[in-house]
Parts: structure tokens; sequence; C-alpha cells
């Protein structure tokens, strides 16, 4: 159990930041089963989005995405595909690491190169 403040109150508002309410889709305003989220230093937020095989970046204050890792929305092996990515974490230069869950490995990737590294597994 986590210990809560004794006069604390629930806010139920909330506010979408990327994708729709039962919306799924690979347009770059839609994600498919977002499975981890994390930000870079300059707050950009990253998506691992599961079914559609990519990872991708929405600047501070934007709810377009932008394709940063995978290649297409098919799944692949290749070093310019993922299959179906469940986690990443951003390093401070903008390095993210992938973990490739159907691919069995974890891949470094630079954003802005259009190939990763695999760094464990495969």
């Amino acid at each position: 159990m986590v210990p809560v403040c004794a006069t604390a109150v629930w806010n139920s508002s909330f506010i979408t930041v990327a994708g729709a309410i039962s919306n799924a889709g690979s347009t770059s305003t839609l994600v498919s089963a977002p499975y981890d989220v994390t930000f870079d230093s300059y707050r950009n937020m990253y998506v691992a989005d599961y079914n559609n095989h990519r990872i991708q970046m929405y600047r501070f204050g934007s709810n377009v995405g932008t394709t940063v890792a995978g290649a297409s929305a098919a799944a692949g092996s290749g070093r310019a595909e993922l299959y179906n990515p469940t986690a990443i974490f951003v390093d401070n230069n903008q390095t993210m690491f992938i973990s490739d869950s159907i691919n069995y490995r974890v891949m470094r990737w630079v954003v802005g190169e259009p190939i990763g590294t695999v760094v464990a597994g495969g």
C-alpha cells in the first residue's frame, strides 16, 4: 500500500496528449496499443507503439507524432524494423534503448538515424 496524505483528493480530470480515446490507428496522430512512454531532457515524449511496431516522438506541446524508430507499420527483424516494442529509455543524447519483444533483443537507436544497433539478444 502506498501512503497517501489524509487530506489528498482524487482528481479525475485528464488531458489526452497523444492518440484518441477508443480510436486505434497508425497515422501521425494515432497509436495502437501503446506500451510504454518516456521523456527526454527536452520534454519530448516517446511512445512504444506496440501494434504499429514503431516508436513515436511527440515534441513538447504537440499531439502529432513522428516515427523515430521502426521503418513501417509492418513487423520485422531487420535493423530498421521493430516487432512489438514494449519499453523505451531515452538518454540525455537522445539515444533510445528499445525492448523489441518478439525479436528478443534490445536496440540502441539514435534519434534521426534510419537504423538501430542490436545491443543485447537477437
